[in-house]
């Protein structure tokens, strides 16, 4: 019982069949129960001195008394410090909100690490291995040498034809790495706020939040620890689907933030060791990318620099499409789909405990896939704006 942390506890006949000894440990270990852990008691006992031993009322054993039901202390539940058993909604909400953050912490930086390292990775060595130089000269050849004769009159010019070749190598030595770096910030930057960043976050939570949360349900379900709710005049779905889909509605975008904060800061490493950019200017361009100008009706707001739209539909779409607003709408969209979802599955009726592991797999599987058309959805919103 105490490893179960129950704020309410029904007992019915618990010292039947029991010697004198091993009563009086139980009665021991209810007492200690109730002391620290401010569990209630709802006992049912023909053993009128253990009864009363248990809410530490010592009398002399009387056959003529009869205690149905035990004096209930009430106090004052809202005014008692927060711990993790969960007694007011605030208390339920922190409890969750530290449950998903703390435990879903290191699972995202690992797999963000890996995704953002295997990325810059492979894009830094596709962009190293790009070089356009031959085909640009091989264009001077066929295009150059006809403007060379229209200049000069002359049939065949090499010299003419090596400073241009000359003069065009070295334009492009200086323009393409400044190309191929601005390329590459702006790759992992969006790459990784606009579409990787939500979408990976939540694929990974979908199993250890959504799973979690319609796994709890479904065991109250088969339980029947809901219609026990019912009966004590609380709303299960109050009761638990509200903190915990505050709690996951704060967790996923915070964690996603983090995530992929840690990916564009390990792009800024991998970019230079393959000779693309510098951390500085690396920085600079994804800062550039992630805050674009924005196309409302002011110019001038709160420093953004704003240029007029065309209509107030367009306004909604660049403040929607936005790539910080979008980021956190879609995070926020995500989590809620994985919520309801198991929310939906794990109240089906007349479930037992046989189906709980199954209601887990069909919430993570199905909303899983509602991510993927979720996130389908706002690539088509994203390509209004692009």
């Amino acid at each position: 019982m105490a490893a179960q942390r129950k704020r309410v506890i029904i007992l019915d006949e618990p010292f039947a069949g029991l010697d004198q000894d091993t009563a009086l440990g139980v009665v021991k270990e209810l007492v200690k129960l109730r002391q620290k852990c401010g569990t209630a008691f709802l006992l049912i006992s023909h053993e009128s001195d253990l009864a009363l031993e248990v809410m530490n009322k010592r009398t002399k054993h009387n056959s003529t008394i009869k205690l149905t039901v035990p004096i209930v202390r009430k106090t004052n539940i809202e005014s008692t410090k927060p711990n993790l058993f969960g007694i007011t909604t605030m208390q339920r909400f922190l409890e969750k909100l530290c449950d998903y953050v703390f435990w879903s912490l290191p699972l995202i930086l690992l797999t963000f690490s890996a995704c953002g390292l295997a990325i810059a990775m492979l894009s830094s060595d596709i962009l190293r291995r790009l070089d356009v130089t031959d085909q640009v000269m091989e264009i001077i050849d066929q295009e150059i040498k006809p403007l060379i004769k229209m200049v000069t009159g002359e049939e065949n010019n090499p010299i003419a034809l090596m400073m241009v070749k000359m003069k065009v190598r070295s334009m492009l030595n200086k323009v393409i790495p400044e190309a191929k770096a601005k390329l590459y910030a702006i790759g992992m930057a969006k790459l990784f706020v606009l579409e990787i960043g939500p979408l990976l976050t939540t694929l990974l939570l979908c199993g250890r939040i959504g799973g979690s949360y319609a796994g709890k349900v479904a065991t109250m379900q088969s339980n029947f620890e809901n219609k026990l709710l019912q009966t004590l005049g609380i709303n299960p779905r109050f009761w638990v689907l509200l903190p915990a889909l505050m709690a996951a509605l704060i967790a996923s975008p915070f964690l996603t933030l983090v995530g992929t904060m840690l990916a564009i800061w390990l792009g800024g490493i991998v970019g230079p060791l393959y000779g693309i950019g510098a951390m500085d200017s690396y920085i600079r361009e994804a800062r550039t990318c992630l805050f674009p100008m924005l196309r409302l009706q002011r110019t001038t707001f709160l420093g953004f620099r704003f240029i007029h739209s065309d209509s107030y539909q367009d306004a909604l779409i660049e403040f929607l499409t936005y790539p910080l607003f979008y980021f956190f709408i879609k995070s926020v969209t995500f989590m809620f789909i994985v919520m309801v979802v198991a929310e939906t599955v794990a109240r089906r009726p007349y479930l037992t405990p046989r189906g709980v592991p199954g209601v887990i797999t069909f919430s993570v599987v199905i909303g899983s896939l509602l991510i993927i058309v979720a996130d389908w959805g706002f690539s088509q919103l994203l390509l209004l704006r692009y």
